[in-house]
């Protein structure tokens, strides 16, 4: 087995926040597995960290809108050192009650640790993911959950990562092509 081989499904393309690639996927049981709630402050970035673990090709990231979908979004991959590797650009909400998809450029990703980020220019919008309770920000930063600390949108690169502050952490994925 190479260095970058792990033993399992190779073949499973799809990373998100709930998946075993998602640094905090067990954190899901500290909070409610999965809620809505509206984005927490208007331009505001929150990344979650993912790792990989073989060579593989991103095509497309999502995310789910709720019940209220305004404003714009971006969506994007940061690695570890907050640079901006590939992102949607500003770009208006989809249907509500719907996975919105967003055609990324083919990135390669190689074995390490990398940050989905999501942003939102509407704090009315109404997501899917987890919401962290009354220890939220501590469980998010734990998790090792960033926000970006200036206006994001569209994300900017680099990023300046802040500790979380809110108590909200999005459902984000991606599918990827693996490189074999």
């Amino acid at each position: 087995m190479a260095d970058w081989e792990i033993p399992g499904n190779v073949n499973d393309i799809i990373i998100s926040t709930n998946s075993q690639a998602s640094i905090g996927g067990g954190l899901a049981s500290y909070g409610n597995m999965s809620t809505t709630a509206t984005w927490p402050v208007a331009n505001r970035a929150i990344c979650v960290p993912f790792r990989v673990f073989y060579p593989y090709t991103a095509v497309k990231m999502m995310m789910r809108n709720v019940a209220t979908s305004t404003g714009n979004r971006d969506i994007g991959i940061y690695d570890d050192q907050g640079n901006l590797l590939v992102n949607m650009g500003s770009t208006a909400a989809g249907s509500v009650n719907s996975i919105q998809s967003f055609d990324i450029a083919d990135t390669t990703l190689l074995p390490g640790t990398y940050y989905a980020a999501l942003v939102c220019a509407s704090a009315s919008n109404v997501q899917d993911g987890w919401t962290m309770g009354t220890n939220g920000a501590g469980l998010a930063a734990a998790w090792g959950v960033f926000e970006i600390a200036a206006t994001a949108l569209p994300l900017p690169n680099p990023a300046t990562f802040v500790s979380a502050t809110g108590l909200f952490v999005p459902f984000i994925g991606m599918t990827s092509r693996v490189l074999v």
